[in-house]
């Protein structure tokens, strides 16, 4: 998903829930102009201020891509298939991070993502949401900061689970790119 396409979505909500800019940026922090210009497909957003606004429209962040990406969903089935070729995409290009949602959470328990990090990308503020969040390293090497601490540095095939109410911030410590596999229970954001 481009981020014209997210700052429709976006807006689309907003308006939704008869919200001004002013009310939403009073809310969440984020600014104005910068909701207007994401809003309007003119800015990158990161992934701290985008977790910010979707929890303050309480939706989830697979709320803003088209399920119909996900072919093989049926409403009386309890399988679920989602094809690789039709994965749906957050990117912030601005962090060098690229959040693939590999499932969507309608009337599922978590919320399951992979994210590929360009070398040196990193998390420009911490997130937090309500559940459970568990990262595992999937190649490469990634640090993730809990509640502004030292950085735990996690290689591939390391895991690392924690409460995702505390402030947690990504930041890729590779040379290389890196991928984490990312599961959040319940879906909070």
């Amino acid at each position: 998903m481009d981020s014209t396409q997210l700052g429709t979505r976006l807006r689309a909500l907003r308006q939704e829930r008869g919200k001004t800019l002013d009310e939403v940026a009073a809310t969440t922090g984020v600014s104005r102009s910068f909701l207007s210009l994401v809003e309007n497909g003119r800015s990158d957003i990161t992934t701290g201020r985008l977790i910010e606004l979707v929890r303050y429209y309480g939706v989830s962040i697979t709320d803003l891509v088209p399920e119909e990406g996900f072919s093989d969903l049926s409403p009386t089935d309890d399988v679920l298939v989602a094809r690789a070729v039709e994965r749906q995409h957050i990117e912030s290009r601005s962090e060098g991070m690229d959040v693939a949602l590999l499932l969507p959470t309608t009337g599922r328990s978590l919320m399951l993502a992979q994210i590929d990090f360009a070398p040196g990308a990193h998390m420009s503020e911490p997130a937090h949401h309500a559940g459970e969040e568990i990262v595992h390293v999937l190649a490469g090497a990634v640090a993730i900061a809990l509640d502004g601490g030292e950085p735990i540095k996690l290689n591939a095939g390391d895991s690392i689970s924690y409460a995702a109410a505390t402030p947690h911030a990504y930041e890729n410590i590779a040379e290389g790119p890196s991928r984490a596999l990312v599961i959040v229970t319940p879906p909070s954001y």
